[in-house]
């Protein structure tokens, strides 16, 4: 045989080892296991992995693991329980694991999983400290210190992101923190000497460098970092003695939105208390602390604690198009003007599904991103980047959104996840699992998953779907030409809601197959195009096309109890690419192209369902996926098919005759519109203004949102083949924040169109 030839047994031994050695669906009885939440698998360190799920009725569970070409190891749970959880050790990096689960009931019934993977790439977890002896002296400091930490930690809602100490002393708090916490840790100290001094104690502790950073800056010169960095500010120095170098003016800028927190204070034998009390009351002083809440209290001491909220103006992105409404604003009055770069990094495009299917867009409330990659769910901290936590689950998968809706929306406390079925509620901090909801006729034997979800106040609206309706998009999908499997909408059979708080079901309602798309709430009413074909309603599937174009109503329920408001009778089979409806006070819009790609709009008054005016014109977008455009209202301005319309009354404001390269729909806030020309791009309303940041390009549907008074674009553009170079999540803050200077060598003028006008495949 010739040198580095493989011969036949060779091959087939390679083929043997790649073989995953999992029970076969074949080797039981009774087949798939359907009635299974989850399973949902996270790190708990570098090496361990926790695995739980649900099950809707109390089962015994067998957990097979196995790495590619080895024997699967199998972990029994024999009690009857319906929440299972094993602890998988001596997880190897970069090794894909296959696993699948098999449950039996108390009846002897054998159910069993699809086979699912674990990638042990995708470990988002701080670097661990080491486990070394305490380099500083043991003493009652010390002890006070380590109290102090502990109290301080209390405070905070996410126990990840960064800590800003300024004043270190010996390095004592930050050596604390670092061990108690999952923080990482920046000392501002102005003198050279302790700088030296903390670093070398640090090193022994085997933090410098990894868990903490220590930064000489002198105490007259400006903070080395960008707004909204930290998420604990607090300083040593003032609890050794009573001083910290920097005035509140300075701090306040880098603490976080959204209850980051300012912890300081000293310890009475140290000071007496009135004067530490004064001291504090002399560093605040008359600074604007009306964005949060404060507490000046006594504890072996006097302290000080502030809390900051919410960015006064700062909107949300809290579903697939910003709002209820579906008008794909987040109506946040701060992200205008010139925009930085804030943070960038993780995660990167190798978690993340191919761009191409048109997935869900990120959702994001309270100072956190949330996230769907491929099969992973990621929460962050909007403001600096922070991953809090990622969970795999392979059973989280939804595509060709323009036909359907997101499968997340999330509230300022939990997150809302449709996955099996079933609604699952994750504490929106921790990712911890909290309920699952479901609607009461959704029984063990019913033939329909969770389709539709939204979250208004204290309400929740869903909608049932027959099974396998949702388009997973695994198999290379476009979804951009006439066909009638990527044409085909997905529909429900009924919408109901529930109480949030209690998850009982207020009210259903059932009368037609309702096109999921164009579901739209707002001022206590509920927006939806059903067709009442018989054909429709009696198919066995939710995806459908030609016969959901028939017998077509567009329907107002009253949001509290489920009354028909009105209906109204109404030809939409000229949306045949799409049908969108979105809403604005007065105002309904449904829209969408036909075959022909001419764009045809109807708006109706949302009072009383009766026609306002309808608008139709060719598709002007010449590159591709113009045919797909969603809207976006700003106030009274429709802004679809690069024409701006009055919302009111339907005349043409505005055309615009610049053409971008390129997928994905717009987003905006109240004063700019975001899509992606070549690369990210942002239009100012106010002055016409383009601009476009260079090497950073978005998915194919919608993934830069501005919320929390920034504009979030988490990578979404894995799988594509054009130039673009950057592939990263990156955050933008306005330069009205912070006296932020504009980076001008990765930004571009968008007005010379020589760049952004060329058309790529």
């Amino acid at each position: 045989m010739m040198p580095g030839t493989i011969d036949k047994n060779s091959i087939q031994n390679r083929y043997q080892n790649t073989i995953n050695k999992l029970p076969k669906n074949t080797e039981y009885e009774f087949g798939p296991f359907e009635h299974v939440v989850g399973p949902f698998t996270e790190y708990q360190s570098r090496s361990k992995v926790r695995i739980n799920w649900q099950t809707l009725e109390p089962m015994k569970s067998v957990l097979y693991w196995s790495e590619a070409g080895k024997k699967a190891v199998q972990f029994s749970i024999n009690e009857l329980d319906k929440d299972h959880e094993h602890i998988i050790e001596n997880v190897k990096p970069e090794t894909i694991y296959h696993y699948r689960i098999v449950a039996t009931n108390d009846k002897g019934k054998k159910l069993i999983t699809q086979e699912y993977e674990f990638d042990s790439t995708f470990e988002y977890l701080p670097i661990p400290v080491p486990d070394r002896p305490n380099p500083f002296a043991e003493n009652e400091l010390g002890k006070r210190i380590k109290t102090y930490a502990s109290k301080m930690l209390l405070e905070l809602d996410r126990k990840k992101g960064y800590a800003l100490i300024i004043g270190g002393g010996e390095g004592r708090l930050a050596y604390e923190l670092a061990r108690q916490s999952d923080l990482k840790i920046i000392i501002v100290e102005d003198n050279a000497e302790k700088v030296t001094q903390i670093r070398e104690k640090l090193f022994q502790a085997g933090m410098n460098g990894y868990r903490v950073s220590v930064h000489h800056v002198d105490s007259k010169k400006t903070l080395p970092y960008g707004p909204f960095l930290a998420n604990l500010i607090t300083s040593e120095s003032f609890i050794t003695d009573g001083q910290i170098s920097r005035p509140l003016s300075d701090l306040y800028p880098c603490l976080s939105p959204h209850n980051g927190v300012i912890y300081v204070g000293q310890f009475n034998q140290n000071s007496k208390p009135s004067q530490t009390k004064k001291t504090i009351q002399e560093w605040i002083g008359t600074y604007n602390l009306s964005q949060g809440k404060s507490n000046l209290f006594e504890d072996e001491g006097q302290f000080w604690v502030h809390r900051r909220g919410k960015l006064p103006g700062a909107g949300e992105w809290t579903h697939q198009y910003a709002l209820p409404n579906n008008a794909s604003c987040s109506q946040d009055d701060l992200v205008r003007g010139d925009l930085s770069v804030l943070w960038w990094g993780r995660h990167g495009p190798r978690p993340m599904p191919d761009r191409g299917p048109r997935n869900p867009a990120p959702v994001s409330a309270n100072g956190r991103l949330f996230v769907q990659g491929n099969r992973t769910l990621f929460g962050i901290d909007s403001y600096n980047g922070t991953i809090l936590w990622a969970k795999q689950i392979p059973t989280m998968r939804r595509a060709n959104i323009p036909r359907d809706s997101s499968n997340m929306v999330v509230a300022d406390d939990y997150l809302y996840l449709l996955i099996d079925g079933y609604c699952v509620e994750i504490d929106g901090d921790t990712g911890d699992f909290r309920r699952i909801l479901k609607p009461e006729e959704q029984a063990k034997k019913d033939k329909f998953d969770w389709g539709y979800i939204s979250v208004i106040d204290s309400e929740m609206v869903g909608t049932k779907v027959k099974k396998n309706s949702i388009y997973i998009g695994d198999d290379g999908e476009w979804y951009e030409d006439f066909k009638t499997q990527e044409l085909a909408r997905v529909t429900s059979s009924s919408l109901f809601v529930l109480n949030r708080s209690d998850g009982q079901q207020k009210w259903n309602y059932s009368k037609g197959a309702i096109l999921n798309s164009t579901i739209a709430s707002e001022n206590g009413r509920l927006y939806f195009v059903e067709s009442r074909n018989p054909s429709a309603i009696e198919s066995d599937s939710g995806q459908l096309f030609e016969s959901v174009q028939k017998d077509q109503f567009l329907v107002a329920l009253d949001l509290k109890s489920g009354e028909i408001l009105w209906e109204q009778a109404f030809d939409f089979s000229k949306c045949q690419y799409t049908t969108y409806m979105v809403c604005r006070g007065d105002r309904l819009v449904v829209l969408g192209a036909d075959k022909n790609r001419t764009y045809h709009l109807y708006a109706f008054d949302s009072q009383t369902g009766k026609p306002a005016w309808d608008h139709h014109a060719i598709t002007e977008k010449k590159h591709h996926s113009g045919q797909l455009s969603h809207p976006t209202i700003v106030g009274a301005k429709l802004y679809v098919n690069k024409k701006v319309y009055d919302l009111n009354n339907g005349k043409v404001l505005e055309k615009d005759d610049f053409d971008w390269h390129g997928c994905g729909v717009t987003s905006s806030s109240n004063h700019t519109i975001f899509r992606r020309y070549e690369f990210h791009g942002m239009l100012d309303l106010h002055t016409g203004k383009r601009t476009e940041f260079h090497g950073i390009r978005t998915g194919c549907w919608l993934s830069m949102i501005p919320s929390g008074g920034l504009l979030l674009a988490p990578e979404t553009s894995a799988g594509c083949s054009c130039s673009h170079a950057i592939q990263t999540s990156i955050a933008y803050v306005p330069n009205h924040f912070h006296g932020l200077l504009l980076k001008k060598a990765l930004i571009k003028d968008g007005t010379d169109k020589k760049e952004t006008g060329k058309k790529k495949k």
